[in-house]
């Protein structure tokens, strides 16, 4: 198949091979007025996206659009449409693509509803810190590309579409943060192992796993059920439920420990999912919980220099999800999160009835290269982590 604009100057093509030199992936970047944006220069339309059925959700639509994205913004590039097909829209929405009103069609071609779609690149920001890692990045490595899409967006079907990747990016040696410092810094504030902890957005299973290691009796619960397939295949032993972490499908005071490592701002309903927390623990129970700092969240250093400055745009208040995709050794992960203010998280353990013990804003524990231009991170937290205990009285 050829296409008119392929052989064009200003036009590029991105693909995927797996390692046997097969191309699993493909797509076209064409420099192309948007039809509901004529008036706005450097516009580009994608086509032909499309990644081999055997190797579908496994992050490689993700990674050539992350790369088409990263290539359109070095090129200054203001605007990228699409025609999606109807249940691909989501798959574009968690980057950050609005659908047109009333652009729905059906081509001859396909017989099935397409819908005009359109992202403006000028909105998005590189950041040196991702969301769901949260640690600096190699200098060899490409930037995170950061998007802030529009609600309503499916935290856990995104979650669940990213489970075959992050299975990989967290079980890597030594890859993120959480085996190079998170995990050192966050179990000092654990308490000793009792009769059973829950792990609430366990993910793929490493801290269950790593609790179990110390003593800890636990269950593992996420929402997502290819994480949870994940975490069975691990750990056969394991007790394991999918589960949503705003309706925890335990008894009240069925436990005297939560731990939520780096999953409330994964969650959709966050204060409900902590009103659970405090149903499910025991009177003096504890949780102990990891949060992306919402400083970090909330803006990004204004340069890649030791000494820049940190800028937050736009509202430190205001709650917006944000997708982030990292690539880092060969391996690609795409973060989906809410920056919420510390506030909203503390009005939220005040009504669960959990009083706060300890907290630590956590910066790099240890640099991930010689790079002077990471030393920035020593001066603003990435995390909070903060441990909580459940008083004898009713919340209010």
């Amino acid at each position: 198949m050829h296409y008119e604009l392929d052989d064009a100057s200003d036009s590029w093509h991105l693909g995927a091979v797996d390692p046997s030199g097969r191309v699993v992936g493909i797509s076209s970047f064409y420099r192309e007025a948007c039809p509901a944006r004529p008036e706005v220069p450097e516009s580009f339309q994608l086509q032909f996206m499309a990644v081999d059925p055997s190797v579908q959700r496994e992050g490689i639509g993700s990674s050539i659009l992350s790369e088409g994205l990263r290539r359109l913004q070095s090129m200054g590039a203001k605007l990228l449409w699409a025609s999606a097909r109807d249940n691909a829209v989501p798959f574009y929405e968690r980057f950050g693509f609005e659908v047109v009103p009333d652009s729905a069609s059906l081509p001859a071609s396909t017989g099935r509803p397409h819908h005009l779609i359109l992202l403006e690149i000028q909105q998005q920001e590189r950041r040196e810190v991702g969301g769901g890692d949260r640690a600096p990045q190699m200098a060899s490595d490409s930037a995170p590309v950061r998007t802030e899409p529009g609600n309503p967006f499916d935290l856990r079907g995104a979650w669940d579409q990213q489970s075959e990747a992050w299975t990989l990016w967290a079980r890597a040696p030594e890859h993120d943060s959480y085996w190079r410092f998170g995990r050192a810094e966050f179990f000092q504030l654990l308490p000793a192992p009792g009769r059973l902890t829950l792990d609430v957005g366990c993910g793929e299973g490493r801290v269950s796993r790593d609790l179990i290691g110390i003593g800890h009796k636990v269950i593992a619960l996420d929402a997502s059920r290819a994480m949870m397939r994940a975490t069975v295949e691990a750990s056969p032993e394991l007790p394991a439920l999918v589960a949503d972490a705003a309706a925890l499908p335990v008894t009240d005071g069925c436990c005297d420990l939560v731990i939520a490592y780096m999953s409330l701002q994964d969650v959709d309903d966050m204060p409900s999912a902590v009103r659970e927390v405090g149903r499910a623990l025991e009177p003096g129970g504890h949780l102990c919980m990891a949060i992306v700092h919402p400083l970090n969240s909330a803006g990004r250093f204004a340069s890649l220099d030791p000494n820049a400055s940190f800028v937050i745009q736009g509202s430190y208040l205001d709650a917006h999800t944000y997708v982030e995709t990292v690539a880092r050794s060969g391996l690609e992960m795409t973060f989906s999160s809410v920056h919420r203010p510390i506030e909203a998280y503390f009005r939220a353990l005040e009504e669960a009835g959990l009083m706060v013990e300890s907290l630590r804003e956590v910066p790099v524990g240890k640099p991930s290269s010689d790079d002077p231009r990471h030393q920035r991170w020593r001066r603003l937290p990435l995390f909070l982590f903060v441990r909580a205990v459940k008083g004898d009285r009713t919340p209010h």
